[in-house]
């Protein structure tokens, strides 16, 4: 598990198996070498609709950052072709991409990045053009201003940037932030911890309601450690909808993406609880009522475990990845509307990748893609644990 989740955490039934797809169904696209063509792509890709792919790799690109390259930007094309985009120099310019970059209307992409800036190591918010023309909009200043965005920022329709930072805010409990179009930023709302939540790893996406919806990964009512979901209005008024619970098989700890579907239902998961401690997918409705739809297994189980990344929503089915499996490498499952879940794939934790912590997206075509933070060949830059893969699979 990640070991930012695990410290976050402060620590604390499977359904029917199906056998993963056919050998040769699962394909890599291309695995990371390290140095200048990037290394550590932890965050979901994005399409920019012309059937190219966008992403971000935290660490490789440059040779500063310690030495360990401060992350690139970069896109896979229909035909395969790789290339780096933006590799990230530190220092004013942010370092160390964590989030999946958000395609805007303008053609241009918005994202963060966890460190560097131009006042502090708080991280930047910044846009980036498909030729490679990045303009830094905001570096935070930390608390009591937002401090280390670790998700997803989410775009209204006059170009205002939403986001949250894991850890800043006024009582260094995380927060929600708001960038203009002109680099304004103001900082919507700061985590209290408690029943308030703390530590907002998950991004935000944006309701057909003009509302924001996100999730914290620690606080809630009566638990320090289970974390909630929230919607927050753009003018700051901050509503929680579910705080998770320490019994009766309730999942704990949301840490990837929440999904929504046309009538406002809430999708996602969380990194422990169900059943088993070992992860769980829930639904939240638009009434607040919530629903485990599956507890993870385990190995034992012949199951995956610790799902740390959101689930993508694609009809009736769900699809994610867990960073645990019976092959210790995680997983990428569906799960039908009638709560029968199919493991997809299996990750060895060599050459096709491991430990899976992103959201899948689809082509449209019946395809997904994904990320893989770590395997791959091994290399001088990252040792036997490889520098991950990008993967693409049948959705069936």
């Amino acid at each position: 598990m990640n070991r930012n989740l695990s410290k976050l955490l402060l620590a604390g039934a499977a359904l029917a198996f199906v056998a993963p797809a056919l050998a040769g169904s699962f394909t890599v696209l291309h695995t990371f070498k390290g140095g200048k063509d990037g290394a550590m792509p932890i965050a979901a890709m994005t399409s920019d609709g012309q059937g190219n792919f966008y992403g971000t790799t935290r660490n490789g690109g440059s040779s500063r950052c310690d030495g360990h390259g401060c992350g690139t930007v970069f896109r896979l094309g229909p035909d395969g072709g790789f290339t780096i985009v933006h590799a990230f120099r530190g220092d004013s310019d942010g370092a160390n991409p964590y989030a999946p970059l958000t395609l805007g209307t303008d053609g241009a992409f918005y994202g963060t990045t966890q460190n560097g800036g131009a006042s502090s190591n708080g991280g930047t918010v910044f846009r980036l053009t498909s030729d490679g023309q990045k303009k830094r909009l905001y570096s935070f200043l930390c608390a009591p201003d937002a401090c280390v965005p670790e998700g997803r920022v989410a775009l209204d329709a006059s170009g205002n940037i939403y986001g949250t930072s894991v850890i800043g805010g006024q009582f260094d409990a995380g927060a929600i932030f708001k960038v203009s179009p002109d680099g304004t930023e103001k900082v919507l709302h700061s985590f209290k911890g408690g029943d308030d939540g703390s530590f907002p790893t998950v991004g935000l996406i944006l309701g057909s309601d003009g509302n924001l919806y996100g999730a914290t990964l620690n606080g809630g009512a009566g638990c320090s450690s289970c974390g909630t979901v929230f919607e927050i209005a753009p003018t700051g008024e901050e509503t929680i909808l579910y705080a998770f619970l320490p019994t009766g098989g309730d999942g704990r700890g949301p840490a990837g993406d929440l999904a929504m579907d046309g009538a406002g239902n809430l999708y996602g998961t969380t990194v422990l609880g169900g059943a088993n401690n070992l992860g769980a997918i829930f639904k939240i409705t638009t009434a607040r009522v919530e629903t485990i739809l599956h507890s993870f297994g385990g190995p034992a189980n012949n199951d995956g475990a610790y799902p740390e990344a959101g689930v993508l929503l694609d009809g009736p089915n769900l699809y994610g990845t867990t960073t645990d499996s019976p092959l210790a490498g995680g997983t990428v499952y569906r799960l039908k509307s009638d709560g029968t879940e199919s493991i997809l794939h299996l990750f060895n934790g060599q050459k096709k990748g491991a430990y899976p912590q992103a959201a899948l997206i689809t082509d449209g075509l019946g395809n997904l893609y994904g990320t893989a933070p770590n395997g791959g060949a091994t290399n001088r830059h990252c040792g036997s644990e490889g520098c991950g893969t990008v993967f693409r699979l049948p959705q069936k």
